[in-house]
């Protein structure tokens, strides 16, 4: 039985923690640039 996510919700994932580390009150994005399924960069 296989228990992993999608690497699609894997990187939704991630980007949402990055955008947990936002300061501005306002909104809180997070980037995730994935390139041949290897994380190039996370941006907030």
């Amino acid at each position: 039985m296989d228990d992993r996510i999608d690497k699609i919700n894997y990187y939704l994932d991630i980007a949402e923690t990055v955008a947990s580390r936002a300061t501005c009150l306002r909104k809180k994005y997070g980037t995730v640039i994935v390139n041949h399924d290897q994380i190039v960069s996370t941006r907030i």
